[in-house]
C-alpha cells in the first residue's frame, strides 16, 4: 500500500497546473535569452569569416559551429515553454516570438555554414550569410545595438566648481 500511497503523491504533483511566471522572471529570461543568441550570433559570424579557415581545424570548427546552433536550439526550446505560460503580456509574447526568430534564423545559418565547411560549395556559405544578415537585423532591433539611433551627446567640457 505504502506504493500506492506514493504514486498517488505524484500523479497529485504532475497533475498541478504550471505556476505562471512573474513578469520579473519573463523579462530576465527574455534579456538572457537574447545575450545568449547575441553571442551565438557573434560566433557564427566569426566562423563564417573565410581568414578563419586557415586558423581553425576542421573538427574544431565543426565543435563550435555545432555549440552555436544548440545553444540557439536551447534557447528556442525554453522560449517555447515560456511562450505557452498563462499570464503573458502581448509585449511579453511578441518578444518571445521575435527571439524565436532570431533562434530560428541562427540555426539556420549554423547549418548552412556547416554545409559549406563540410562541401566546399560556395552557394552555402552565400546562403550562410544571407541568413546572417538577416539574424544580424532582426538582432540589432530586438536588443537596440544600431549604433546610428540612440546615440549619446557629445562630450562636453565640464563646469567649474563654484
Amino acid at each position: 500500500m505504502p506504493g500506492v500511497v506514493m504514486l498517488m503523491a505524484c500523479v497529485q504533483v504532475i497533475a498541478q497546473p504550471a505556476p505562471t511566471p512573474d513578469a520579473g522572471l519573463i523579462h530576465g529570461f527574455r534579456d538572457l535569452a537574447g545575450q545568449s543568441l547575441h553571442i551565438s550570433s557573434q560566433g557564427l559570424e566569426l566562423l563564417s569569416d573565410p581568414r578563419v579557415f586557415w586558423l581553425i581545424e576542421s573538427q574544431e570548427l565543426a565543435i563550435r559551429i555545432g555549440a552555436a546552433v544548440r545553444s540557439a536550439e536551447a534557447v528556442d526550446k525554453h522560449l517555447a515553454i515560456l511562450a505557452g505560460s498563462k499570464g503573458l503580456t502581448k509585449d511579453d509574447a511578441a518578444g518571445i516570438a521575435r527571439l524565436r526568430k532570431l533562434a530560428g534564423f541562427l540555426k539556420e545559418q549554423g547549418e548552412s555554414l556547416q554545409t559549406y565547411w563540410d562541401t566546399g560549395v560556395v552557394d552555402h556559405w552565400k546562403l550562410s550569410e544571407a541568413i546572417g544578415k538577416k539574424a544580424r537585423k532582426e538582432l540589432d532591433d530586438l536588443l537596440d545595438l544600431n549604433p546610428k539611433t540612440g546615440l549619446a551627446p557629445p562630450p562636453r567640457e565640464p563646469r567649474k566648481r563654484p
